[in-house]
């Protein structure tokens, strides 16, 4: 399913398949997660968005087999796996530090700057594919890679939470929810902020102490309720208008807020340049997830640890209807595309 226009809806096409060259491995899809990140690929706002080449396909949750590997790779054809959505250039600092998501030399971006996994089959680099154990659900394993992974990084790395901390997650969707449950496993308490009543009642279900309504004028009355001396933390996943002054606002003398979500098509928004000096706030940036990373939550996956929330499972052609509910916010946890014939459609079901 291809972006051939931004004005038009994803389009069913044809290609030839690639070939498999030297230390690459071509993965047969079974299951790709639908991301807002895709959304706005598909609608043209990338900062971007002008140099790809048209037809593009998004996607960059993937889970599938080894289909074929090319000389010099181990991997056995067969073998489940997942893709790293990040080919880095493996010399910059950041790749030398062991944070590949921010490499000064990105070779591949998948879905974005490359392309993606809605689509049957696709070869990336060997050193993007990570084996899964064969008892995993690749539906679940799906969302590793962006929907779970990003919730990670930025709530172990990033936000460094830790048990007894009080944290704000802000936006419950498909890294928000992972946010909380992550958060939760860690020990903390959570309070969550969503306009959406069932995106509010899905966070509870996962562990959060209370769910607030951002459009609420009591929302920072009743987040000063929930953490008296300040948050320790707020992870904000959203991008909306005025979240990051009120993550600013909440968190205590210290505190962290961690920017996850964003928007490129405007205005950036003001900056609390006072609170950030006068309290000594961290603001950071989380983009993504390292490949270590990764590796670690397949561990969590396959031990029961983390439970990666699907809410449906559609065929690829309904690609279209995922991004309708997107834009509506019509959606709560990850939905995931069946991909080939061989996937199984119909698991999970609607939260």
């Amino acid at each position: 399913m291809a972006i051939t226009a931004y004005d038009r809806p994803l389009e069913l096409i044809d290609q030839e398949p690639e070939d498999v060259g030297p230390g690459q491995v071509a993965i047969r899809i079974q299951f790709s997660g639908v991301c807002r990140t895709d959304l706005k690929t598909a609608r043209g706002q990338r900062s971007f968005s002008d140099e790809i080449v048209l037809p593009h396909i998004p996607g960059h949750e993937i889970a599938g087999t080894i289909e074929e590997v090319g000389d010099g790779v181990t991997f056995e054809v067969g073998t489940p796996a997942i893709v790293y959505s990040y080919q880095a250039c493996g010399s910059c600092p950041g790749c030398r530090d062991g944070h590949e998501n921010r490499c000064d030399s990105m070779r591949m971006w998948l879905g974005s700057t490359h392309p993606g996994g809605f689509q049957e089959r696709i070869v990336v680099a060997e050193q993007c594919v990570l084996p899964v154990p064969p008892s995993v659900d690749m539906a679940k394993a799906a969302t590793l890679p962006c929907g779970v992974g990003t919730a990670y990084h930025a709530t172990v790395a990033q936000a460094d939470v830790r048990p007894g901390q009080r944290i704000a997650v802000i936006g419950c969707g498909g890294v928000g929810v992972h946010a909380v449950q992550i958060a939760k496993i860690g020990g903390a308490a959570v309070a969550v902020i969503d306009p959406s009543e069932r995106a509010r009642s899905l966070a509870l279900d996962q562990g959060a102490s209370v769910a607030l309504n951002p459009l609420n004028d009591a929302t920072p009355d009743q987040l000063r309720e929930f953490a008296p001396q300040g948050l320790d933390a707020v992870i904000e996943t959203s991008g909306a208008p005025g979240m990051t002054m009120l993550a600013a606002k909440s968190v205590r003398r210290g505190g962290r807020v961690v920017m996850v979500g964003y928007r490129e098509d405007r205005p950036e928004e003001p900056f609390p340049q006072a609170d950030v000096v006068l309290r000594e706030i961290s603001m950071l940036g989380s983009r993504g997830k390292s490949r270590g990373e990764l590796m670690r939550l397949i561990e969590l996956l396959a031990a029961g640890v983390i439970d990666p929330v699907v809410s449906e499972v559609l065929p690829l052609t309904e690609i279209n209807t995922i991004f309708d509910r997107l834009e509506t916010g019509d959606i709560v946890g990850r939905q995931v595309l069946a991909v080939g014939t061989d996937a199984a459609t119909g698991a999970g079901s609607r939260a």
